[in-house]
């Protein structure tokens, strides 16, 4: 039985974008587009499983821990470009909140126009269509 106040292990139990199974692995990279991500999580407690509470948060997407789902899971679609990390806390066996325990970083590829190398051939095109089209 555990301890009061005992901290639990939590774990990021599998990887699934747009239906498909990953690996979990130490990241993700997700290309262009939109996707679906849902990673189940797994906490331990053979005291009293039903008395575990999972939160989990997006660094730069949501501003608040989100309570994990009845499946416990993170579930998240439409995530902005860029390299963000996962974080996931559990209630320890009296009912506060652990620090993060879990964390798992996912990048966003964005779409080539918002990226700087995009940015910087669209301006030297258009430079030389103002050149080439001058007639004098």
């Amino acid at each position: 039985m555990p301890r009061a106040g005992q901290k639990l292990q939590v774990f990021i139990d599998g990887v699934a974008s747009d239906g498909r199974k990953l690996a979990v692995g130490d990241g993700l990279v997700l290309r262009p587009g939109g996707h679906h991500l849902e990673l189940p999580l797994a906490a331990i407690n053979l005291s009293s499983p039903q008395d575990i509470r999972l939160q989990h948060r997006m660094e730069d997407a949501d501003p608040d821990w989100l309570d994990a789902t009845d499946s416990r899971a993170m579930v998240y679609t439409n995530i902005p470009a860029g390299k963000h990390r996962l974080m996931v806390r559990a209630t320890d066996s009296i009912g506060h909140w652990n620090s993060p325990q879990a964390v798992y970083e996912v990048t966003q590829q964005p779409h080539l126009s918002p990226t700087p190398l995009f940015q910087r051939g669209a301006i030297v095109v258009a430079g030389l269509i103002l050149v080439l089209a001058d007639p004098a």
